[in-house]
């Protein structure tokens, strides 16, 4: 066979493929893009339409838990925060890893007095179980911090022995700083 049939042969063929892959490029699913406007637009909209209500900050037993931590500080650059959500203390590179945790809280952060978190208390009340995956949420929420080397403190409490059992898991730590 001469050489010049097994070119144009050769160009055909690679002809014909790339028209094949341009043809499936352009029916290929396209990956919708976030519609930044609408999406903000149709936040907006039901936003606008109200219907929200101040609520308390901290319930009952989280007010004795964060008023035993106020008596114990003694020293005074340590500070205490409630209700931190993690994705202000906490990040990651990997941004999947961060939605993982950003949306989660813990009832109470230290700081030092530059803010830097030192570790993070819960408290466990005799309704935190009530929910099917608070272990779940609890051990997410344990290792993310653990892994920044922000301390986990989990204080198992009744109504009854809240600033006792506060006072009694944190003594230690507090006098560290």
């Amino acid at each position: 066979m001469p050489s010049s049939f097994i070119t144009t042969n050769l160009i055909s063929w690679l002809g014909v493929m790339v028209l094949i892959l341009a043809l499936l490029g352009l029916f290929k699913k396209r990956k919708k893009k976030f519609n930044d406007k609408a999406f903000y637009q149709a936040q907006k909209q039901r936003v606008q339409k109200g219907g929200y209500c101040r609520q308390k900050l901290l319930n009952e037993t989280e007010k004795a838990a964060y008023q035993a931590l106020l008596n114990m500080r003694q020293n005074k650059a340590l500070q205490i925060f409630a209700q931190v959500s993690l994705g202000e203390i906490l990040s990651h590179q990997d941004y999947q890893r961060y939605r993982d945790i950003m949306s989660k809280r813990v009832d109470f952060l230290i700081t030092d007095k530059a803010f830097l978190p030192l570790f993070a208390i819960e408290i466990h009340g005799t309704g935190h179980y009530l929910s099917h995956n608070a272990k779940k949420r609890d051990e997410i929420k344990q290792l993310a911090l653990n892994s920044a080397g922000i301390q986990y403190i989990a204080i198992e409490v009744n109504r009854n022995n809240v600033k006792q059992k506060v006072t009694k898991a944190c003594q230690v730590l507090f006098k560290k700083y």
